[in-house]
């Protein structure tokens, strides 16, 4: 799931919280911090997202 949201092909910075959190990072971007849950839903559709999470990804 972090790997799509590379599919924009914009740079950032994810931090998830949570017992499933972590840091990654494609460039320099803007930062993007939030549950690691939420995040699985947003980009499901499941969820809202705008900017950079606003890209569906499929899983």
């Amino acid at each position: 799931m972090i790997t799509g949201l590379g599919r924009h092909g914009m740079p950032h910075l994810l931090r998830l919280s949570g017992p499933a959190g972590g840091r990654w990072n494609a460039g320099d971007g803007p930062e993007l911090e939030l549950d690691a849950v939420e995040f699985c839903r947003v980009p499901s559709g499941r969820g809202h997202g705008e900017g950079l999470l606003g890209v569906e990804v499929p899983f």
